[in-house]
């Protein structure tokens, strides 16, 4: 999602970068990511693997809807 000019998620959707829970971490999503939603909340999904629901993605546009 974090490369793509616009989305809509389901409200059962979840986003992370899950790589850091195994052991990897992948720069490449580190990109689009730290551009798409703010520094912060990229850090934080980046170094803890963290599933982030649908509800708390940031709303900075990086989310144009949900749907049910």
């Amino acid at each position: 999602m974090a490369s793509c000019d616009s989305a809509v998620a389901a409200a059962s959707a979840r986003f992370a970068t899950p790589g850091v829970r195994i052991g990897l971490f992948c720069s490449t999503p580190m990109v689009a990511l730290s551009r798409a939603v703010p520094r912060k909340q990229a850090m934080r999904m980046l170094l803890t693997g963290e599933m982030v629901p649908a509800d708390r993605a940031p709303g900075d546009g990086s989310r144009l809807g949900r749907r049910p």
